[in-house]
């Protein structure tokens, strides 16, 4: 007997709601599951999106020029010594909208009572303002003046270790390019939180006049950092920057590279994702095929009276599949909906690290993750979840396409 396509959506409708709650059940979890994967994916999305944006708005931005080997040594000796004309050079590209050069080096800060090892930025007021966003950081004092001269940066935490305030001096020590130890006394005019340990105990920000003076380097510099207008804009950027320096002196880095263990970090969350996701989707799946067991089994003498009257096996599969992806369909699009409600409500509220908030401020994770949500990941999650779920459902329906009419029908 050969049903219409129209009858077997009725009866799907039909059957699905004669057992309202084992129905609600199955579209809760459903709703719930896929809820959370999406919420999960804006979770890692937004931990990322924000280690990125710190990374490179507030240190590395998205492109840095140095001297061969200067990345892995921070030798004072490899330094760019024609960086008027790489930036002029660098400029020409439309998606540059920021390009900085800049004096790094390791140094001893201390007072008279204390010191500690930190990373010095020489830098240009003007040309950092365009590249990073450290001036907005600064929470006491001002940021170095244009034209400044033995003016430095503190972060917070460097500040306190050492009980130096605004208006203070610090000696900065460093082996110059010609291996003499020399030092410089600086006055602090400015203390800046970012809200991240590497940055606020580990880094200094000079003037570069007074850094290159200290390190003996004349007019060279360290390095070249560029900001552009986008990151997709890297595909077209790096070919032209590559073409411009001479790569038998320089090398180009992009942000991950200049920081590999922020990259890291961020893969390693990935991963930890996925291995949740993938749970999460199993945990789902035995719960959706529990449920149509469960109904094969209650309508087992129901089942057998259709196939009894000319209703083919294959027509009974059908029917248990149907009433399976209409369930699906209810509980996705709740779900999308329950999903997007929580990436939207954190992403504007935030959810704070307290409970470990020096363990991720050690890098570039932000204390504070604003979720969001990347489209593909959620079409990846609403596939997983239909293509499992569908699966799932086979074993059941077959099971009542095979049953035995006679058997079926005076089942006890």
């Amino acid at each position: 007997m050969k049903l219409p396509t129209d009858i077997f959506l009725k009866m799907a409708f039909v059957n699905i709601w004669r057992n309202a709650r084992r129905s609600l059940i199955t579209i809760l979890a459903i709703e719930v599951g896929l809820g959370g994967l999406i919420f999960l994916w804006g979770y890692k999305d937004g931990a990322a999106a924000g280690m990125l944006e710190n990374a490179t708005s507030l240190f590395t931005g998205h492109v840095q020029v140095h001297a061969l080997g200067f990345d892995k040594t921070m030798s004072p000796g490899l330094t760019i010594t024609d960086p008027v004309r790489l930036i002029q050079d660098i400029q020409g590209h439309p998606e540059v909208i920021g390009i900085a050069r800049r004096v790094k080096c390791g140094v001893m800060i201390g007072t008279s009572e204390h010191s500690k090892g930190a990373m010095l930025l020489g830098i240009d007021p003007q040309q950092e303002v365009n590249v990073t966003r450290v001036k907005s950081l600064i929470t006491r004092g001002v940021f170095l003046s244009d034209g400044a001269k033995k003016e430095i940066l503190l972060g917070d935490r460097l500040a306190e270790k050492l009980n130096v305030a605004v208006g203070d001096k610090v000696v900065v020590m460093v082996h110059s390019v010609d291996g003499l130890l020399t030092g410089f006394a600086y006055h602090v005019t400015g203390i800046f939180h970012a809200g991240t340990r590497i940055l606020d105990e580990e880094v200094v920000y000079a003037d570069i006049a007074s850094a290159q003076e200290l390190l003996g380097i004349g007019s060279d510099v360290s390095e070249i950092v560029v900001r552009l207008n986008d990151l997709r804009a890297m595909s077209s950027f790096l070919p032209f920057v590559n073409h411009a320096v001479d790569t038998a002196k320089y090398e180009v880095l992009t942000w991950d590279q200049a920081e590999p263990e922020a990259k890291s970090l961020a893969d390693w969350g990935e991963g930890i994702v996925r291995v949740i996701v993938v749970a999460m989707t199993i945990v789902i799946a035995i719960g959706i095929m529990n449920t149509v067991i469960m109904s094969v089994l209650e309508r087992t003498k129901e089942f057998g009276v259709m196939l009894a009257i000319g209703v083919k096996p294959r027509q009974l599969i059908r029917l248990v599949l149907l009433e399976s992806f209409l369930l699906q369909c209810v509980g996705i699009g709740v779900g999308v909906f329950f999903g997007y409600s929580l990436v939207t409500y954190f992403g504007y509220v935030g959810i704070p690290l307290w409970y470990a908030a020096d363990t991720f401020s050690a890098g570039y994770v932000s204390p504070v993750i604003y979720t969001r949500v990347y489209p593909e990941h959620v079409v990846l999650s609403v596939l997983i979840l239909i293509v499992v779920t569908s699966v799932v459902s086979l074993y059941p329906a077959v099971r009542a396409g095979r049953l035995n009419p006679v058997a079926a029908i005076y089942r006890s």
